[in-house]
């Protein structure tokens, strides 16, 4: 997640946090430092530093039991609203998806008891609070943010806990997109009430509503392209036969053949070796900087990574964000026989779906847009 950086790692896991937690971070040290000074800040900050801790492990037995089932987690990230588990990729099967979404509030359980075992009895709900930053309270709020992270995140408010656990039920009866679709609509409704009852009552959670119903619209839309992209290779969507340059040639030819040929994203070759990759950014770029006279080598990326043609174009589309390449060659036998770009794979989706649902043909198109991450 950009904007983030790592504090390290627990069982494989990178964990990360957003530069933004340290917003969150001043306001508990100034709410905290505000009635008794350093003290109470140092208090405040603890408190913050232990709902946290409370946090990466609620995500991490999330991530550990993806993991089990075959999953893949690229990290934790921590923000002010909470954690976020970045995998790329998730256990599909309901059983698994239901026992990955549980993990996360079960831990939450056992840590509320386990503080309960510590503190020698359960925090009384209504009674009159002990002294500020006493031991006591402390044990106290942890507690009772346990209890309320397991009941808050089994609301089935999709990509909530509780919203995976419907879809895992729902994916019992009907295809994985359209589970996620009717999940993503009840979470989005829980996301529009969030909002209302924070606008009366608390700020945070109308931002949470707001994440909520912004999330549950990606994720559907990533399993909607993944259901798709299902069964298709690279040679299905690239550039077959596309024009190729030589590195002595200038610069202006890209401009000439974006032109004439709408062909943007170039392969370099030279001796029938291919030795680089020029895309539109770069030619565009390096025109402005040098004109249309200087040579397409000076341009070109020289490290680069191919693809095959055969390829599961599902599993390069998931796979984008971290490759971190806008184009792809496309190699077979050694031999370049297409160009990959991200334009490519979401005209193949527009396509796809006109083929699909002849019916809607005169309707507008619908949208696909690829996750770069």
């Amino acid at each position: 997640m950009k904007g983030s950086f790592s504090i390290g790692r627990l069982f494989g896991v990178d964990i990360r946090i957003h530069w933004t937690f340290f917003l969150l971070a001043g306001w508990f040290a100034w709410w905290g430092g505000e009635g008794d000074g350093w003290r109470a800040a140092a208090w405040a900050l603890s408190l913050l530093a232990g709902l946290f801790a409370c946090v990466v492990l609620h995500e991490l037995g999330h991530s550990l039991v993806a993991i089990r089932f075959g999953g893949q987690v690229q990290a934790i990230t921590l923000l002010p609203i909470g954690g976020v588990a970045l995998m790329r990729k998730i256990p599909e099967r309901p059983l698994h998806e239901f026992l990955v979404a549980v993990a996360g509030p079960a831990v939450n359980v056992a840590l509320f008891l386990g503080l309960a075992l510590i503190r020698g009895g359960f925090p009384s709900w209504i009674a009159a609070e002990p002294p500020a930053g006493a031991w006591q309270e402390w044990l106290d709020t942890l507690m009772q943010a346990n209890a309320v992270m397991a009941v808050f995140n089994l609301i089935p408010a999709f990509p909530m806990d509780g919203g995976r656990v419907l879809r895992s039920a729902l994916s019992w009866r009907l295809p994985r997109d359209r589970a996620t679709r009717w999940a993503a609509v009840v979470g989005q409704v829980f996301a529009v009430g969030f909002v209302a009852l924070g606008l009366y009552t608390n700020p945070f959670l109308a931002v949470i509503g707001v994440f909520i119903f912004l999330g549950a619209g990606r994720e559907e839309r990533v399993v909607r392209v993944r259901a798709a992209l299902r069964g298709a290779r690279v040679r299905d969507a690239m550039l077959a036969d596309p024009v190729v340059l030589h590195p002595s040639e200038p610069l202006g030819r890209c401009l000439e053949l974006a032109v004439h040929r709408k062909q943007e994203d170039f392969a370099v070759e030279a001796d029938g070796r291919l030795v680089g990759i020029l895309t539109r950014a770069d030619w565009a770029e390096a025109i402005r900087a040098r004109g249309e006279s200087a040579e397409v080598g000076s341009a070109a990326r020289r490290h680069f990574m191919a693809l095959h043609p055969d390829a599961p174009l599902a599993r390069v589309c998931a796979e984008l964000g971290r490759m971190g390449q806008p184009v792809f060659p496309v190699i077979e036998s050694g031999r370049l026989v297409g160009l990959l770009a991200v334009a490519d794979i979401e005209r193949f989706l527009a396509l796809r779906e006109v083929r699909d649902r002849p019916s809607r043909s005169r309707a507008a198109p619908n949208r696909f847009t690829i996750d770069l991450g």
